[in-house]
């Protein structure tokens, strides 16, 4: 995209000055600040310039005022600029604060306008050193050229009557040098002052023109600001609507906040057969580490509290947490009984070979132990989540329980191994 500059000067007088050498400013909303802008010259033409200014797609490198006018621009919006005098040093010379743009296809013209220089006596604070900017010319305002040809059209008018009496009194008078002098003299005279309201005449429809043109740019940006107060409005509205949302929202979190919310408990099924398996286990270890102690463990009475039911599977316990047992409706909690005493089986040449199905490992070695038999367990890949089932329960063995065989003789025991569990 480019963007096109003009700007037309005259001094006081009306007149073209002397060639001036000028910057063209961007105020950069990021650094609250002018910046320049590396604007081309394109030509300059009886007191009028033109700049040219070039912003391409993709910007690389280190150009963060060519990247705050892209983006102003990519936006809908319209960057600020303003003209200077590029040899001011001390005290920033200003021409123009803004200036009227128009939209072309691919590019935008920004016009400054016609300006007037000012006198330097004209100039308020000019060398000041506590004023960093100064305004040295002002827009050329458009007058109405009217009545001053109306002025000149009599004046013509009243020439014209004194030529007519004059070659009047000729016709019946000898005409004298000085009497055709003066006529001479009043019909360029009369020639000189219509030139003149031609001229004017010219003026007038330029300044015309320029007032339509004029008219038009600030209908444009009354538009645009119209548009853009709508599009305020609009956002301001949404940004009342997510805040009514917003406090609702909080209200609801505080009101969830001071509720109690009290996650229901529900203890964790196992088959009757996996209970006692279990306790028995426990036991076993307990017998294991007192060994040492000189005492044993016998005619033991345990009194669980749970939450019986049955399924397909069988009867099931959900054994109750203390610390859980508020949630649960006493009327649905049973108290059972679990007596265990241990088995002094004596020692016999001969066998019956016991049933271990639905014991763990540890518990099948220990009871063989007993019988002096030994255990070779084997364990099965199980999917013990859709199976009565449990990880590490027997489910098969060899030889058959209730068959004989002899002391120190192997048992073939299969258990249950869940899949992930499988290394």
């Amino acid at each position: 995209m480019k963007l096109f500059f003009k700007v037309t000067l005259r001094d006081h007088h009306g007149k073209i000055p002397e060639e001036m050498k000028l910057d063209i400013q961007f105020f950069n909303t990021d650094t609250k600040a002018w910046e320049k802008i590396d604007s081309e010259n394109a030509g300059y033409l009886e007191g009028t310039y033109n700049f040219e200014y070039y912003i391409p797609s993709r910007i690389y490198g280190d150009q963060p005022t060519l990247r705050k006018v892209r983006e102003v621009l990519q936006t809908g919006g319209m960057p600020m600029f303003r003209l200077i005098d590029a040899l001011s040093k001390e005290q920033v010379y200003i021409l123009a604060k803004q200036g009227a743009y128009t939209m072309l296809e691919d590019a935008i013209s920004y016009d400054f306008g016609n300006l007037s220089l000012l006198q330097r006596e004209q100039i308020e604070d000019l060398d000041n050193p506590k004023i960093p900017s100064v305004l040295i010319a002002t827009a050329k305002i458009a007058q109405d050229t009217t009545p001053e040809m109306e002025d000149l059209q009599k004046e013509i008018d009243d020439l014209k009557e004194q030529i007519r009496q004059q070659e009047a009194n000729n016709e019946t008078n000898t005409t004298s040098g000085e009497q055709v002098e003066e006529i001479d003299f009043l019909t360029r005279r009369v020639s000189s002052l219509e030139e003149d309201i031609n001229n004017l005449a010219s003026e007038k429809g330029v300044l015309e023109t320029t007032i339509t043109q004029q008219n038009q740019t600030i209908s444009s940006q009354l538009g645009e600001i119209n548009h853009y107060k709508n599009i305020e409005q609009q956002q301001q509205n949404t940004i009342s609507t997510l805040e009514a949302e917003k406090q609702t929202l909080q209200q609801q979190i505080d009101e969830s906040s001071q509720e109690t919310v009290e996650e229901e408990y529900i203890p964790k099924s196992v088959s009757a057969n996996k209970l006692y398996t279990d306790v028995i286990d426990e036991i076993k270890i307990a017998k294991e580490n007192t060994v040492a102690s000189g005492f044993k463990l016998s005619n033991i009475s345990i009194n669980l509290k749970t939450v019986a039911e049955k399924d397909e599977g069988g009867l099931r316990f959900q054994v109750i947490d203390i610390n859980n047992a508020s949630a649960i409706n006493g009327a649905a909690i049973s108290d059972i009984k679990i007596d265990i005493t241990e088995d002094e089986t004596p020692v016999v040449n001969e066998l019956i070979v016991p049933k271990l199905i639905g014991l763990t490992e540890t518990a099948a070695r220990n009871y063989l132990e007993k019988f002096s038999l030994r255990l070779d367990p084997v364990y099965q890949l199980i999917d013990t989540q859709n199976s009565t089932l449990s990880q590490g329960q027997a489910f098969k063995q060899s030889p058959e329980p209730g068959t004989t065989t002899t002391p120190d003789a192997t048992i073939t025991v299969i258990f249950a191994k869940n899949n992930q569990h499988l290394n």
